[in-house]
Order: structure tokens, then sequence, then C-alpha cells
């Protein structure tokens, strides 16, 4: 079936943060957090999503790679990781400073990726 760009870039975007969630999960799953109920509800959020990463995420990549939007989904949600790792392990009061470098990137990528381009090539 045929969708909208807006709708693909929905399902491509779904796809990305069910795979992050997969992981994440995955991570706490073992520590001790949850406790009964919550870790069987884990348990299954973690079938579910690892199936869908099984099916959905080859699909969407085969997909995007053939029709030439993307070189790879994998490198796109490695990036993903990158960043949220990067997010993850900032003190909560420098997510502000983090959003606003984001908001400054949508109101001005071109300049933006060149005064990062320029930070991390020295």
């Amino acid at each position: 079936m045929a969708y909208s760009e807006k709708t693909n870039r929905l399902i491509t975007n779904s796809i990305i943060m069910n795979y992050l969630a997969l992981f994440f999960n995955e991570r706490v799953k073992n520590t001790g957090y949850y406790k009964r109920n919550q870790k069987k509800i884990l348990g299954n959020a973690i079938t579910m999503l690892s199936n869908g990463a099984a099916t959905d995420y080859l699909a969407m990549d085969t997909r995007l790679t053939k029709d030439g939007k993307l070189e790879s989904l994998e490198a796109v949600t490695d990036n993903i990781f990158d960043v949220t790792e990067t997010l993850a392990a900032a003190d909560p009061e420098n997510y502000i400073f983090l959003t606003n470098v984001v908001l400054a990137w949508k109101k001005d990528p071109k300049r933006m990726q060149g005064l990062a381009k320029k930070i991390l090539d020295n």
C-alpha cells in the first residue's frame, strides 16, 4: 500500500522509536527496578517490540534504501542512539540548553550545521 510522504515519515519515526524503546527496555529489564506486575508488563512490551523490530524495521530499511531515500535505516538509528545516549548521560539542567540547540537548528539548519562542523573539526 502506498502512503503519503507524511504518513511514511510517521511510520518510519515510529519504527525507529520502537527500536529505541526495545533497546532501553532490555537494558533496564534486569536491573531489579521493576517488580511483579510491572516486570511482567515490561516483558510483554519487550516481546511485542522485538517482534515489530524483526519485521517492520527490516521491511522499512529495505523499502527506504530501494527508493533511494536513505543509505540505511541502521545508520539513522545509530545516530539517534548516539544522541539519545548523550542526552541520557547529560545532567537534567542541560536539557533546556540542548532544547535551545535543537530549536536553533530548526530555525536555521544550514547555519547550525556549519557551526557544528566548525566546532567538531577543531
